[in-house]
């Protein structure tokens, strides 16, 4: 026969409840901290990539208008022609067509601006390239540079 002690009832509805309170007060705050860590940490990885397509995209462009012959370039409504090579921005791409065959170079492309400007002996002078960058969920970036021509 065994023995039980009347006095040992185990926890109270009032002690779990309690208990689970201050569990709760305890954890609300971490799992928001990690919860903000993680969605600052994936618009983070976001705005890096976008800004490496638009960098990519200028470094492009640039190494091509710098290695042509200066006759060999030209722009047409925002599209940079340079001998059998055009880039130009085709929905959300920068595209690179080298004869007809076509690939996207870059993407998150909200808008290409490309100007040609002459010296006042009317030779190619520079050419100011400006791209302004648009992720899904992410405020816009403009990336600009300005290349001037290397005469030979």
């Amino acid at each position: 026969m065994t023995i039980r002690n009347l006095n040992n009832k185990g926890f109270t509805l009032v002690e779990l409840l309690l208990s689970l309170a201050i569990i709760s007060i305890i954890l609300l705050p971490l799992t928001m901290t990690v919860t903000t860590g993680y969605k600052t940490f994936f618009k983070e990885e976001e705005n890096i990539e976008i800004m490496q397509n638009g960098r990519f995209a200028l470094d492009k462009m640039t190494d091509a208008i710098r290695s042509a012959d200066p006759e060999d370039i030209d722009v047409q409504a925002n599209r940079l022609i340079i001998g059998r090579t055009t880039y130009y921005r085709y929905g959300a791409q920068l595209m690179e067509e080298i004869g007809d065959t076509s690939n996207d170079i870059a993407r998150y492309i909200e808008s290409l601006t490309i100007t040609k400007n002459n010296s006042n002996l009317g030779q190619l002078k520079s050419i100011d390239i400006t791209i302004v960058l648009k992720g899904p969920r992410l405020k816009s970036y403009t990336l600009k540079t300005t290349v001037y021509i290397r005469n030979r």
